[in-house]
Order: structure tokens, then sequence, then C-alpha cells
């Protein structure tokens, strides 16, 4: 769970510095521990073949930034 603390900050973020943070995020997390199970998999594989099929099913960075304080506040 993220502390309200640094989830303030991060809401205060531009966008700009929301990536940056996400790429260092990403380049110093090791996910190569993480096993998936067949379900995720598939999923992940289902979810992946729907937005190549059609990608105008993808959400607005407003609507994707609306769903996640929703779900995290």
């Amino acid at each position: 769970m993220v502390s309200q603390t640094l989830q303030r900050t991060v809401d205060a973020l531009s966008v700009e510095d929301r990536v940056g943070l996400l790429e260092y995020l990403e380049r110093t997390t090791a996910f190569t521990d993480t096993v998936l199970t067949e379900d995720q998999l598939a999923m992940i594989a289902r979810r992946d073949a729907e937005m190549d099929a059609d990608p105008l099913l993808g959400v607005s960075e407003e609507e994707f930034m609306s769903t996640l304080r929703a779900r995290w506040t």
C-alpha cells in the first residue's frame, strides 16, 4: 500500500515528472522473481489481443487517473 504522504507527493508531480518516476521505478524494480499464473498470463494475452483488434478500446489519461484515484483513495 502507498502511504498518503507519498501519494500526495506523486499527485502533485507534473505528467512529465510522473513519467520519469515510472521509468525510474521500472528500471529499479526487479520483476524477475515474479511468477504469473496461467490465468494471469491468459488474461494478459486476451487483453493484448483486444487492444490489437480495436485500439479505440483504450481509455484517456484522465479516465485512467480517475479510476486509479477512485480505487486507491
